[in-house]
């Protein structure tokens, strides 16, 4: 007996973490809060006076349930919070009756009884959730009209740049409706405007959580994803957006000028190997497609056959350019090279003079002899050939400008590094569904 009464001891302080009355093994009692530390047991009383009492002085303690105020706030609270994400009523009402039944003094009972009414009394209206209101079934297609009336006019106030004025709007809308798509699609448009990248791929996502298979989110979640430094994530939206909508031209076209840019250790990426591979296989159906319509690939945007011939040629004639400036650069650069091989071989052949310089006289004395004529045209040559290398070097700069003044002549650049956003003609709009007016009635459920 002594044993299990022990363990029985051993089991409440394993559990118990607050409680009112300490029993000590001397006999003594001590009241207040209690809680656990390195040292032992912590007691604070009313008073505020702490005692700290080791572990093996403690027989045991006993827990009084607390009925202050701030005590019943903090679990209706609790409970409340747990209720904002139910959408079921019935689930609710069986939750507060359960809280009820387990209400450890009248107060908390009282108040959890009253909201419980209110629940009922949803609940006998007929009331369903929608977004965080709750209401008449058939007021939720007026709601979501509403909402994407304020949709509507925001679009209007994107399409003619007025940001401000449509900022409020779209609130608003969201507000009345958080499943809105057209909503914050627009508003993922508007923060993206506003160089706001992180609230701008927040509202994009919540758009590709309701309209999954929607492109236009797709794509311009890639670009606000590309803007973070997220390239292989961002091809991953991409490349769902390829699946959802192949040979696309619009996203192929942004797809394009992705990898253009990419550095050759990103290339490695299986990300971006599968984006690659799945690019490869859509674009030539497209090529195809659009030849017979008399457009053809330009790197990343497409021309007519007249156009493409022009720039052909007038790459051509650029190509031609910069390969005389190559062949000019490489011969300068290897002149550049000899130059200061020279410089150099001058240099270790003056130091080798100056030490040779320093004689010794009877007493042992040091006595620097004079240099002779060599030296000095060595200095002189090479500060001839220090003033050629700098010449030598600003016109090889200026070769590298010539060369991008050229690679820029063409009409139609190949590729921009620019990816198109997809805006407001690319808003979702979802059909409205309206509930039933008569709700079925929810069978109980059973109490856990």
């Amino acid at each position: 007996m002594r044993f299990v009464h022990s363990m029985l001891i051993v089991g409440c302080l394993a559990t118990v973490a607050t409680a009112d009355i300490v029993q000590l093994n001397d006999g003594s009692t001590l009241e207040g809060d209690v809680k656990k530390s390195d040292a032992g047991w912590v007691v604070t009383t009313a008073a505020g006076k702490v005692t700290t009492v080791r572990v093996d002085e403690v027989k045991s303690i006993q827990k009084t349930p607390s009925t202050k105020p701030s005590a019943v706030n903090d679990r209706l609270s609790s409970l409340r919070r747990a209720m904002e994400n139910v959408s079921d009523i019935q689930t609710i009402i069986d939750r507060y009756q359960r809280f009820i039944d387990q209400a450890p003094d009248d107060a908390t009972k009282k108040a959890a009884q009253e909201e419980l009414v209110g629940w009922k009394q949803k609940q006998q209206q007929g009331l369903v959730k929608f977004g965080s209101q709750w209401i008449n079934p058939g007021d939720r297609a007026k709601i979501q009209e509403e909402a994407l009336g304020l949709a509507d006019q925001s679009r209007e106030y994107l399409k003619q740049g007025r940001l401000k004025e449509a900022g409020p709007i779209l609130q608003k809308a969201i507000s009345i409706d958080p499943g809105c798509a057209s909503a914050h699609y627009l508003r993922g448009l508007l923060f993206y405007r506003q160089d706001q990248l992180a609230p701008a791929r927040k509202e994009f996502e919540a758009v590709a959580a309701m309209v999954p298979d929607h492109v236009p989110t797709l794509n311009n979640l890639a670009i606000v994803i590309g803007r973070q430094n997220q390239v292989p994530a961002a091809l991953n939206q991409y490349d769902r957006a390829m699946i959802v909508s192949p040979s696309d031209r619009g996203i192929l076209t942004n797809v394009a000028e992705v990898l253009e840019a990419l550095s050759p250790e990103l290339r490695k990426n299986e990300i971006v190997r599968r984006v690659q591979r799945r690019f490869d296989e859509q674009i030539a159906p497209l090529e195809t497609k659009l030849a017979s319509e008399g457009l053809y690939r330009w790197g990343a945007t497409w021309v007519t056959a007249a156009d493409l011939e022009k720039l052909k040629a007038v790459e051509a004639a650029n190509k031609a350019k910069l390969d005389a400036l190559s062949v000019q650069f490489d011969a300068a650069q290897a002149e550049l090279t000899r130059i200061a091989q020279s410089i150099a071989d001058n240099q270790n052949t003056m130091r080798r003079i100056e030490s040779e310089s320093i004689r010794y006289d009877v007493n042992g004395q040091p006595v620097r002899v004079p240099y002779p004529a060599v030296y000095y045209e060595l200095v002189r040559d090479n500060q001839r050939m220090t003033g050629d290398r700098a010449a030598l070097i600003a016109k090889m700069e200026q070769m590298r400008v010539s060369a991008n003044t050229i690679k820029q002549q063409l009409p139609t650049p190949r590729f921009t590094g620019v990816q198109q956003m997809i805006g407001v003609e690319g808003t979702p709009v979802l059909a409205i569904v309206s509930l039933p007016t008569t709700v079925p009635t929810t069978q109980p459920i059973q109490s856990e």
